[in-house]
């Protein structure tokens, strides 16, 4: 197939959504190793964005080994990317450290609203979140394919005054090893979510009933 624009809006009920992922997955841009697992993937998590956002408009974006759909504001929704050979990162413990107390500095400086934070692998950045935008994603991301949350992967930190619960959930859609379980010298893959106390209180119910293996 032809290559196609790297970014484009959508209305949720756009025909033209399955065409540009078609296009992506099997274009040059993406240059995926296996289009059609890619390509199937990428349709599946559209169709469930697609009950979430239905009447709403989202963006849909290709690069190399990836394919990204965020909102309107470039808040990323969900994403497609190749497992990576080596999913190891290639800072070491001690700049990791740094780097995510640095953007844990940022975190602190946000609004009260905004007290959750992940690393997107995919885009090689930390994000922030508030606790609407994390029950989203979650409600998204649940079931498909299915991940959990261990006992053993509930841990907490504290800094000054403010303490972290940082939740590492495993399962199939995740290839990474963690970054922020990196900086505190663990190997695990997994997706690393940094919540203040006070946004885990909230979430909290709802990651117990859905996700929880095991008493906390």
């Amino acid at each position: 197939m032809n290559s196609t624009p790297s970014i484009m809006a959508f209305d949720m009920t756009d025909k033209k959504v399955v065409e540009f992922i078609l296009r992506a997955a099997y274009g040059t841009r993406c240059a995926f190793s296996n289009p059609k697992e890619k390509c199937d993937e990428a349709l599946s998590k559209y169709k469930k964005i697609s009950e979430v956002f239905s009447g709403h408009k989202i963006q849909i974006s290709s690069g190399l080994k990836r394919i990204v759909f965020e909102d309107m504001e470039g808040r990323i929704i969900d994403i497609v990317k190749e497992k990576a050979d080596n999913p190891h990162l290639t800072r070491t413990v001690e700049e990791e450290t740094v780097a995510f107390k640095n953007a844990v500095k940022l975190l602190r400086n946000n609004s009260k609203e905004v007290g959750i934070m992940r690393y997107d692998t995919g885009m090689r950045l930390y994000a922030t979140m508030t606790t609407d935008e994390f029950l989203l994603k979650m409600e998204i991301l649940a079931g498909n394919p299915p991940f959990h949350l261990r006992k053993e992967n509930i841990r907490t930190w504290r800094w000054g005054e403010q303490k972290y619960y940082r939740l590492t959930f495993t399962g199939t859609p995740f290839v990474d090893f963690s970054t922020i379980e990196k900086a505190f010298g663990h190997d695990i893959i997994g997706d690393t979510i940094l919540m203040t106390k006070e946004h885990y209180k909230v979430c909290k119910k709802m990651i117990r009933e859905n996700y929880l293996i095991g008493d906390e």
